[in-house]
């Protein structure tokens, strides 16, 4: 599935939810549906937790580009991609308030998955 398509469906799971056209069930499956074309990308942060604002096509894109760092770079590789747009959303000056705490909270997050101790 290319990005078009990705930003298109995750387009369409909002407005159904929005327009609540779908039960709960339905939108939950929905967005499975879509998570396991980028299984690796830890899409729901993408879309849920991102660090900055992104339209649906930024969101695909992201997904997709954090596929292909998994496959080349593996676990290691994504969560080092991770970091660095992390630190980087809470460097700039111009991002938000919320997006600046979600992207500190993120990062704590990651902190904690890769290093439990």
């Amino acid at each position: 599935m290319d990005a078009r398509s990705i930003a298109s469906r995750l387009k369409s799971y909002f407005k159904s939810i929005e327009d609540r056209s779908v039960s709960e069930r339905q939108a939950q499956r929905e967005m499975a549906s879509i998570e396991a074309v980028v299984p690796n990308s830890k899409f729901t942060d993408i879309v849920f937790y991102g660090e900055r604002h992104r339209t649906f096509d930024e969101m695909a894109g992201e997904a997709l580009e954090r596929e292909r760092v998994y496959a080349r770079d593996g676990s290691e590789g994504l969560a080092r991609r991770i970091r660095e747009q992390l630190e980087q959303a809470i460097a700039d000056p111009a991002n938000t308030e919320p997006y600046s705490i979600i992207a500190r909270e993120s990062l704590e997050r990651l902190h904690r998955e890769l290093d439990p101790n």
